[in-house]
C-alpha cells in the first residue's frame, strides 16, 4: 500500500498543491497513491499528532 502524506501548518501553504506533486511524481513513476494522510498542524507537534508513528507503523 502506498500513502500520499501531506501536511501544511499555516494558512499560506497549501495540500492540494503538495497533492498534486505527489500525484504527478507518482504518474512519472507508475505509482499511484491508495491512501491520502492530510494533515494541518505545526510540525512542532509530536510525532504521534502529525499521525507519522501511524504511518510508520502501516
Amino acid at each position: 500500500m502506498i500513502f500520499g502524506y501531506i501536511r501544511v501548518s499555516t494558512q499560506n501553504q497549501n495540500l492540494d498543491g503538495q497533492k498534486n506533486l505527489i500525484s504527478r511524481y507518482g504518474m512519472d513513476h507508475k505509482l499511484m497513491v491508495d491512501e491520502w494522510m492530510e494533515i494541518e498542524m505545526s510540525s512542532k507537534r509530536s510525532t504521534k499528532d502529525r499521525r507519522i508513528d501511524e504511518l510508520l507503523n502501516c
